[in-house]
């Protein structure tokens, strides 16, 4: 035991020296973990900011898309309707004149029903001016 107490007390200094060396190392592994670890924490909190508010970017936007696909269905609707009305007009006033040219054609055939007659000049005209008449109405509505 002796040898022992007299080998430990020759390279005493060594081994302070050591020890020191140790402690020096440990110390810079703790400082260095730490601020490592309060950056890896602080950059979290960061990214878990950036997260959200990008969240609330894209509600947004979502919200604002929706607002204008309905505005733009609305706006659609009424000009489709507004198109479906002029073209039953139209019809109505196609069927109209429709009507009217049958009943002039069977007045020219009405006085002679053994042969056919062509109608005079002042029955076409009167059929080609309500042809005009409807279609420039046709025009005015669309």
């Amino acid at each position: 035991m002796t040898t022992l107490r007299n080998w430990l007390s020759e390279r005493r200094a060594m081994m302070v020296k050591f020890a020191h060396a140790v402690e020096g190392l440990i110390t810079i592994a703790l400082i260095a973990m730490g601020a490592g670890a309060s950056g890896y924490f602080f950059a979290q909190y960061q990214m878990r900011a950036f997260v959200l508010e990008e969240r609330a970017d894209h509600v947004a936007e979502i919200e604002r898309l929706q607002r204008t696909y309905a505005e733009t269905l609305a706006y659609l609707t009424t000009k489709a309707s507004a198109t479906a009305d002029a073209a039953e007009s139209a019809a109505n006033e196609s069927a109209k004149a429709a009507t009217d040219s049958a009943k002039a054609a069977k007045r020219a055939v009405a006085p002679s029903q053994t042969a056919p007659t062509s109608i005079s000049e002042a029955q076409r005209t009167d059929i080609n001016r309500k042809i005009e008449a409807i279609n420039r109405k046709v025009r005015e509505k669309e």
